[in-house]
């Protein structure tokens, strides 16, 4: 619809969230919703993920549509590791998310989007994420492009072109690519002037994509050594 997009990881409790909503209202912005585990409401073990998701319909019925589409599970790869971490959140878990997401969100007009991948096996765990959602598919695939360079600003050469990486995203998982984080460390660009030709770059790369194919994409962080 060309408005903004405002995207809330969520951290602690849904009950923060009417404020950030009524803002969004009033600003006529866009929300998108990261929800993992951190959330107090999905609980470490995820045992709450449906009361979490039931929580978000009931705060989209008071403050108004503003929330567009939830996240579900954010960089799950990284914390798997291709089979050698964690098992319990492998493509598997991942897909079930989304399959547990779809009837509880879609009925609401809210759209569901897989989890982002950010790992160096990202695109294994795509596929095979991919492969079981089945016939319950998600409306995006989310990929956060860390450190993906470009031919005129290649700061990392092996993290590859971020042009090639979110092409790829879209062509394993058959989905519109969202990159609800993506970004460089401010250090790895020499400093502030480094880091705004990137992000000139990167803004001028994603206004150049076909937005039916990539819709949304969030420069990220004023944290995280990314810098502001």
């Amino acid at each position: 619809s060309g408005r903004g997009v405002l995207r809330v990881p969520v951290q602690g409790s849904l009950t923060l969230l009417p404020e950030t909503m009524e803002l969004c209202r009033s600003e006529n912005v866009a929300l998108m919703i990261t929800l993992n585990n951190e959330c107090d409401q999905v609980k470490g073990d995820w045992t709450g993920w449906e009361e979490a998701l039931r929580s978000i319909i009931v705060l989209q019925n008071l403050h108004g549509s503003v929330i567009k589409a939830v996240g579900c599970g954010n960089e799950l790869d990284l914390f798997y590791r291709n089979g050698q971490g964690d098992r319990s959140v492998g493509p598997t878990f991942a897909a079930s998310l989304v399959k547990r997401a779809i009837p509880i969100l879609r009925p609401a007009g809210i759209k569901v989007a897989a989890t982002s991948v950010a790992g160096e096996h990202w695109q294994e765990y795509l596929a095979e994420m991919t492969r079981l959602f089945g016939n319950d598919k998600p409306d995006y695939a989310d990929f956060h492009g860390y450190g993906q360079g470009f031919h005129d600003i290649q700061q990392n050469p092996k993290f590859g072109l971020l042009h090639d990486a979110i092409n790829r995203a879209h062509e394993i998982s058959g989905l519109p690519v969202i990159c609800s984080e993506g970004g460089v460390k401010i250090g790895e660009v020499g400093g502030p002037a480094g880091q705004a030709a990137y992000v000139s770059r990167w803004v001028s790369l994603f206004q150049s994509l076909d937005p039916a194919s990539f819709p949304l994409a969030c420069y990220f962080a004023w944290h995280d050594q990314i810098g502001s």
